[in-house]
């Protein structure tokens, strides 16, 4: 391939080529102007010719490095634009989620009553769980039990215990209901008209289940530790038995408190309307980090940058050819002249003039 190889001309050889082009002195100054007769010389079509075939030999080079990136562009445009349109589609989702996260916070924080994150009750559920199971599975396995049985029965025992005390939930969830109670439906604002069921007191008419779940727990507990007394009396005495009895009573009492203390049936509305935001931001950003989707960004990328490179590269090899074409005819100025003619007075200098 004939391609020109050009490099960024420095100070120093513009300088050198200024003192190169030393001024002859004469008597008296004296330019010839391009004879009108005289058109286009065949060198000077040569050099526009070469000029030309620059321009079209960088462009011919640009396809042949971008071609990979082009094909794979073109080959991930279909995917790229379902995505740029799933992209479109989803934010909205994005934004009504977070429309209804600041909506349910700024109408619900007034009545929000738990305090800290959701965590510490978790933690605290599994500790009372990991203590209740290792009583009754040691005491099992001692006993003579198979450990992998001994171990899922122990389980079992510390979930119902644990489960027990979640009736805690539904006496602060009457509590709270008589807190927020309104004695006049007009009492609800415009922005609480859509959780207007958490200050009509309805919660209240429930205080009758919430005993029976109450009962149900205990019930489960004192099962848990007549169950867990008989098997520690059987091998340690009674004293032992009556121990590990009440521990297993404890713990169903304290998930009692654990629960009470965490339910807040307004944290959990805003908890879930912030949960729900969190969740559909997450999806969007997955949208829009798919390894297809960059890859067809970075070959879309590359192939541009590689293309607009090699026309101002083919640009750059034409201005010097055509510079070059210039510097040729300054050797012959008894045939073309020392450049073109100027204009009349009064007339503006325009490029097909010269």
């Amino acid at each position: 391939m004939a391609n020109l190889h050009l490099r960024k001309a420095s100070a120093t050889d513009h300088l050198s080529n200024a003192r190169s082009n030393r001024l002859i002195p004469v008597d008296k100054a004296t330019a010839i102007p391009r004879p009108p007769t005289i058109g286009d010389t065949y060198g000077e079509l040569a050099w526009d010719a070469q000029s030309v075939a620059q321009e079209h030999l960088f462009k011919s080079e640009a396809e042949r490095i971008s071609r990979v990136d082009s094909a794979r562009h073109s080959a991930l445009s279909p995917y790229a634009n379902e995505s740029g349109h799933l992209i479109a589609e989803n934010r909205s989702v994005v934004s009504e989620a977070r429309k209804r996260f600041v909506l349910t916070a700024a109408a619900l924080s007034p009545w929000r009553r738990r305090k800290g994150s959701s965590w510490g009750y978790r933690l605290r559920a599994c500790a009372l769980c990991v203590g209740e199971v290792m009583g009754p599975a040691n005491a099992a396995i001692i006993f003579g039990d198979i450990p992998a049985l001994a171990i899922l029965q122990a389980v079992s025992a510390g979930t119902a215990t644990i489960t027990a005390g979640l009736t805690g939930a539904e006496f602060k969830h009457l509590h709270l209901s008589a807190e927020r109670k309104r004695e006049k439906p007009e009492d609800v604002s415009g922005d609480l008209m859509p959780y207007q069921h958490l200050f009509d007191g309805s919660g209240l008419r429930a205080r009758r289940y919430a005993t029976i779940a109450l009962a149900s727990g205990l019930t489960v507990g004192l099962l848990v530790a007549s169950a867990i007394f008989s098997l520690r009396a059987a091998l340690d005495g009674s004293a032992a038995g009556v121990a590990f009895g009440s521990l297993a009573l404890a713990v169903t009492v304290a998930s009692f408190i654990n629960s009470y203390c965490h339910a807040d049936p307004v944290s959990d509305l805003i908890d879930e309307a912030h949960g729900q935001y969190r969740k559909e931001l997450r999806a969007h950003r997955r949208l829009t980090a798919r390894p297809l989707l960059l890859f067809a960004g970075r070959a879309k990328e590359r192939s541009r940058s590689i293309t607009a490179e090699q026309h101002h590269r083919g640009d750059a090899a034409s201005s010097h050819l055509t510079a070059l074409s210039y510097e040729s005819l300054t050797g012959s100025p008894d045939v073309v002249g020392h450049g073109p003619a100027a204009p009349a007075i009064g007339r503006r200098i325009r490029k097909a003039d010269q």
